[in-house]
């Protein structure tokens, strides 16, 4: 048995271990192409990391460019608008200005009419005060000029009254005496 296990570990010496000397050479080869390759994707990476991290700063550039672009097209913007808006905030302020001063006007002139109506107005009140005063003492006048013509009036149908309601009684008195004097006759004659 010993020398089937010394021909197996010839066998092996002669065959197996010229086999693992060339496996271990290829590994070893596979090692250094692996080593290699690793190194070239590295080289790659890195070199893919600073394409990228160029293409990164040149689109920060481009974006930085392109951002101050649009903040001075907003700013100028901004300008011009803010200066559109002074210019007709100060339109509109102009205009109701003039306006303003317009309806003043207005104001003061209806006011100097009114002072004018209230000058007419007391003038007229005057004269028509004047007037009533006139038409009072011509009324007055008239009042007792026929409060005499009628008090005469009124004293001459008293006297006319009191001389007929005289004549009446007189008159009634007669007729009164002759009626009593009928009476006595008749009174004295026998029936």
């Amino acid at each position: 048995m010993r020398a089937v296990i010394e021909q197996i570990k010839k066998l092996l010496q002669d065959f197996i271990a010229p086999q693992l000397e060339a496996i271990r050479g290829d590994i070893k080869a596979l090692d250094a192409r692996v080593i290699a390759e690793s190194a070239a994707v590295r080289q790659i990476v890195s070199d893919s990391e600073q394409r990228v991290e160029v293409r990164i700063v040149s689109l920060e550039q481009i974006f930085d460019v392109r951002t101050t672009a649009l903040e001075q097209v907003f700013d100028a913007r901004m300008t011009a608008f803010e200066q559109m808006f002074t210019q007709e905030l100060a339109a509109l302020k102009e205009s109701f200005k003039l306006r303003f001063d317009l309806t003043d006007q207005r104001v003061s002139n209806v006011e100097d009419r009114i002072a004018q109506l209230n000058v007419l107005i007391e003038a007229f009140r005057r004269e028509l005060a004047a007037e009533i005063r006139r038409v009072e003492e011509t009324l007055s006048a008239d009042f007792i000029r026929m409060e005499s013509g009628v008090d005469t009036r009124l004293a001459a149908i008293k006297g006319d009254v009191d001389t007929r309601l005289m004549t009446m009684a007189e008159k009634l008195d007669l007729i009164r005496r002759k009626l009593l004097a009928e009476i006595k006759v008749a009174k004295l004659q026998p029936a």
